[in-house]
C-alpha cells in the first residue's frame, strides 16, 4: 500500500481551560468538515486517493500537527498529494460554508451523546488508555464524559463559521510543514 502524509507542526494542544476545550472543539469541526470533502472526492468516477482524512492532533513531545493522510491509488503519490494539498488551500482560502458547519455541529454533538448515554458499558481498557494519556501527556485531562457531555452541550451551539475559518488559517500553514511519502517496495513502482 502506498500513502502519502503532510503533518503542519504546531505547538501541543494543552486542554487546561473551558477556552481550550472550545478551542478544540473548533479544529474538531474542522477535521471533521475536511473529512467530508475529502470522502466527496472518493466517490468521483476516477478518485484521487483510495480514501484520505485530516485532523488535529498532540503528536511528539511538544507538538501537534495538522495532518493529512491519503491511501494512493495505482502508485500515483503526486495525484494524492495535489488532491490534499488543494482541499487543505481550498479551505484555507475559502473556509467553509453555514450548512458544512451545522452538519459537523450536529454530528458532534450525536457522537457526544451517544458516549454519555453508553458511558455505564464503557470498556475498561479505554479508561486505562485515557488514564495513560493523561499520565504522559498532562495537558490532556481526564473531566469525566458528564462534565465533557455539558461542555459540547453548551459550546458547540455556539461556534460560528468566522471561528472555524479564522481556526483554518492558523492550521494550515505553508510553514512547519513535512511531506511523508510510503511506497511498497516491488518491481515496478517507480519512487
Amino acid at each position: 500500500m502506498a500513502a502519502v502524509q503532510i503533518y503542519t507542526k504546531h505547538p501541543i494542544i494543552k486542554l487546561e481551560t473551558v477556552a481550550d476545550y472550545k478551542a478544540k472543539m473548533v479544529s474538531d469541526l474542522i477535521g471533521s468538515m475536511l473529512n467530508n470533502r475529502l470522502r466527496e472526492l472518493t466517490m468521483q468516477e476516477n478518485p484521487p486517493f483510495a480514501q484520505a482524512y485530516a485532523a488535529h492532533m498532540n503528536f511528539i513531545g511538544t507538538k501537534s500537527v495538522f495532518m493529512n493522510f491519503g491511501i494512493v491509488r495505482n502508485n500515483d503519490v503526486m495525484t494524492t498529494l495535489e488532491a490534499l494539498v488543494t482541499e487543505n488551500q481550498r479551505a484555507k482560502q475559502h473556509g467553509f460554508v453555514d450548512t458544512e458547519l451545522e452538519r459537523a455541529k450536529s454530528s458532534m454533538l450525536k457522537q457526544i451523546e451517544k458516549a454519555y448515554n453508553e458511558r455505564n458499558k464503557r470498556k475498561s481498557n479505554s479508561l486505562v488508555e485515557e488514564f495513560k494519556r493523561h499520565y504522559l501527556y498532562p495537558h490532556d485531562p481526564v473531566p469525566g464524559i458528564e462534565y465533557e457531555y455539558k461542555l459540547y452541550q453548551k459550546y458547540v451551539p455556539t461556534i460560528t463559521t468566522e471561528d472555524v475559518n479564522q481556526k483554518v488559517k492558523e492550521l494550515i500553514t505553508d510553514e512547519n510543514t513535512v511531506i511523508v511519502s510510503m511506497l511498497p517496495e516491488k518491481e515496478g513502482v517507480v519512487i
